[in-house]
């Protein structure tokens, strides 16, 4: 039986599915630290919002409301674990999307995500911002990033046909 000339060949393709091949390293950490900063930011202000809500209602006024941002310990308690929450996912999201050495993919983006932090809070001109939160960042940053790696190559290890 003839072949025709026209036809490609046929090969097998299987192994070379689309979640198995790696992803853009420069992808993988942009989308990460947009997964980490935009969450951030987005969820904060939600928070911020909403806790500026329920003080105005139970009757603060404006500079009230502004101390206990400034002053608060729940306050930025709750913004710390907000941040440390999304860097976490960020380096899950920059493991995935990298689909390889997801450990080493997870701590860039914490390093990235951590050297952010640094220029955003040395450009604050007031010591707004208490520096045990600063310090407590900055030591929770890489392990949280560590986690967020570790959630991927848990996953990956569940998927049937894991390598």
């Amino acid at each position: 039986m003839p072949t025709d000339p026209y036809r490609p060949p046929a090969a097998d393709v299987s192994a070379a599915e689309k979640r198995d091949r790696p992803g853009s390293a420069v992808k993988a950490i942009l989308l990460g630290l947009a997964v980490d900063i935009g969450g951030t930011i987005v969820a904060g202000t939600a928070i911020a919002t909403a806790w500026g809500v329920v003080l105005g209602a139970g009757g603060a006024g404006t500079e009230d409301i502004d101390r206990f941002f400034r002053e608060s310990s729940a306050f930025q308690w709750a913004g710390l674990s907000i941040g440390l929450a999304f860097t976490g996912l960020g380096a899950y999201v920059a493991a995935r999307i990298a689909n390889r050495a997801e450990y080493r993919f997870a701590l860039m983006l914490g390093l990235c995500s951590l050297a952010f932090g640094e220029i955003v809070l040395g450009g604050m001109s007031d010591a707004s911002y208490p520096e045990w939160a600063r310090v407590l960042g900055n030591v929770l940053m890489l392990p949280v990033a560590f986690l967020g790696g570790h959630l991927r190559v848990l996953e990956r290890a569940r998927r049937p046909g894991a390598r």
